[in-house]
């Protein structure tokens, strides 16, 4: 009976860690090139699920290396993860996370444009935390963090166009 739930409780607290130091580093970046958002010229609700599925990228990630078989850190905790991180670090209204995370998750199909952006979330939580268990400086982590992928002109087009289908219900 003793140490019950210890191996759990390790797990998510090393989730928890890895999650503030990767997300702190996206959030300080975001506040430093949150004109990148404007730049996508896509309107409010599109750049909050664009953002949303790289983060939920970044996100997957950490649980995936901490958890591979999914054993205690399932989607579900995964997705509630995403949205207490987002309203902890104040990057969507509590009123608004639960819904726009949902939203992300329908937009995710094999190869699209929403499934890109969680893979690169994901290549950058990797990379991030790499930097950080080498040792590198801090701007090793945030050079990785820097919202590049809002600088993909394709993958932000590739975006709209499935925005467009999934919500208007347009295809162009």
């Amino acid at each position: 009976m003793f140490g019950f739930g210890g191996k759990r409780k390790k797990m998510v607290k090393q989730f928890t860690t890895m999650i503030t130091s990767v997300m702190g580093t996206y959030v300080i970046m975001r506040s430093i090139g949150s004109f990148k958002f404007d730049e996508t010229k896509l309107e409010p609700m599109a750049i909050q699920i664009l953002e949303a599925c790289y983060i939920l990228g970044v996100i997957d990630c950490i649980a995936h290396a901490l958890d591979p078989e999914e054993e205690i850190i399932r989607q579900d905790f995964i997705i509630n993860t995403c949205e207490d991180c987002t309203i902890g670090m104040g990057i969507f209204d509590e009123s608004d996370a639960a819904g726009i995370f949902q939203g992300a998750l329908l937009f995710v199909e094999d190869g699209n444009a929403a499934h890109e952006l969680m893979y690169k979330g994901a290549k950058s939580a990797q990379a991030c935390t790499k930097a950080m268990f080498d040792g590198e400086d801090s701007s090793e982590a945030a050079k990785v963090m820097n919202l590049d992928y809002l600088n993909d002109a394709d993958l932000v087009d590739n975006f709209r166009e499935l925005f467009d289908i999934k919500i208007k219900g347009k295809k162009s």
